[in-house]
């Protein structure tokens, strides 16, 4: 990892170990002929099951799974039995995703639209909990098309942000105003005091914005003012604009390393200084923009995007094991779950723009799923949500690849 400073004469790099980020190979030429390994179809789709149903069987009467606290690790679970849905073309998931997220509904959302993070008895709301909430309706609809409506509650996600909170100001506009950053406080607790949880804003919960709001660019709410702000559809083009500047910028995109920064750093009075890239909030930020660049057609932020997938393809072996995973910022079932999702994404996006790429990403994902099956076991905790949301993403866009039958 490394750490760098903004100072009034431009940057000071501190180096706190060698970077792979720095040092990796960064392929410009294809990479075809390197031999992957490929899992099985049959093998596939049986992990992608027991770990589907492994979540079911932790499913309680009310309908929530039986999960740490915490609201994100619900909302993961329910994006990942979303695709697990698409990838067997089995409903049974997405419909048990679904009603979890009603769960989370009736006992985490709050009267004004803010997810409170494990319970009413905590102070802290969270800007990313709104989007991973925004984000799991959007893949579960998808996966499932339910017969409720959910228009009203996405809605209160987003006014919340905009304005409908203890602070009553909006997270991005009063960041902007203040500190010259449009990404949101990462936090407010219930007497409206924004930055008081954590000393950072990382490029994960940058990611989950930009995601969630490509995910509803479409929807009735999103286009209309709601009644704390402005339109959720004009904040989009603005967010990925300020993430792919560079870090003394308050941006997120390193060119020098051809990845997403880890975060920016709060010092207490404003934003001052970042972390260098890493495999756990880096790729969400990679996995956003690769969703953003694929539901939008956007050409924007596309060059940074598919150099860090290069960049992540020249680490991937021949046996599937990715150099410089696990970083010690997110467990190894974590970081080759979103390593695997990235690949396919990836191959996803540059079908159209980069067939090449395409054909890399999906061969070193192949790789790298193989990897998954042979090494990890199934369970219920947030690491396996991931390694079964990068299971279903490869099998489910492999076939609308035409690389499954």
């Amino acid at each position: 990892m490394r750490t760098f400073h903004v100072t009034t004469g431009g940057r000071l790099a501190v180096l706190a170990g060698l970077s792979l980020w720095g040092c990796a190979e960064r392929p410009t030429e294809p990479t075809m002929a390197r031999s992957y390994a490929k899992p099985s179809q049959w093998s596939l789709e049986a992990t992608i099951r027991s770990y589907a149903d492994a979540f079911l069987a932790i499913q309680q009467p009310g309908g929530e799974y039986d999960l740490a606290p915490r609201v994100q690790t619900h909302l993961k679970t329910e994006i990942s039995m979303a695709w697990a849905s698409t990838a067997l073309g089995d409903p049974i998931y997405a419909q048990s995703g679904w009603a979890d997220h009603q769960w989370v509904i009736g006992n985490r959302m709050e009267a004004n639209g803010g997810l409170n993070w494990d319970g009413p008895a905590n102070p802290y709301f969270f800007e990313v909990h709104q989007h991973w909430f925004l984000i799991a309706n959007a893949t579960l609809a998808r996966a499932a098309r339910p017969p409720f409506d959910t228009h009203d509650t996405c809605a209160r996600a987003w006014s919340f942000l905009a304005g409908e909170n203890a602070a009553r100001l909006d997270f991005y506009e009063t960041n902007l105003r203040r500190h010259g950053a449009f990404f949101a406080f990462r936090d407010v607790d219930r007497r409206g005091r924004f930055q008081t949880q954590a000393p950072f804003k990382g490029s994960y919960e940058t990611g989950a914005a930009i995601w969630a709001l490509a995910l509803h660019r479409n929807s009735d709410w999103a286009q209309r003012a709601t009644t704390g702000g402005g339109r959720a559809i004009d904040y989009l083009p603005r967010i990925v604009a300020a993430a792919l500047r560079p870090p003394a910028e308050k941006g997120y995109w390193d060119a020098s390393t051809a990845a997403w920064i880890r975060a920016h750093l709060w010092n207490g009075n404003g934003w001052q200084g970042w972390q260098g890239p890493d495999a756990k909030y880096g790729f969400h930020l990679q996995e956003a923009m690769l969703e953003y660049l694929y539901e939008s057609g956007a050409t924007t932020g596309w060059s940074e995007t598919a150099a860090c997938s290069r960049q992540l393809i020249g680490r991937v072996r021949a046996n599937g094991t990715i150099q410089g995973l696990p970083d010690g910022y997110g467990s190894p079932e974590y970081e080759y779950g979103v390593a695997l999702s990235l690949l396919a994404l990836t191959a996803r996006a540059a079908r159209d723009r980069d067939p090449v790429l395409s054909a890399d990403a999906y061969a070193a994902a192949g790789a790298v799923a193989a990897r998954i099956v042979a090494w990890f076991p199934p369970g219920t905790q947030e690491d396996h949500a991931m390694i079964l949301l990068g299971l279903a993403r490869y099998v489910a866009i492999g076939r609308a690849l035409g690389n499954v039958s």
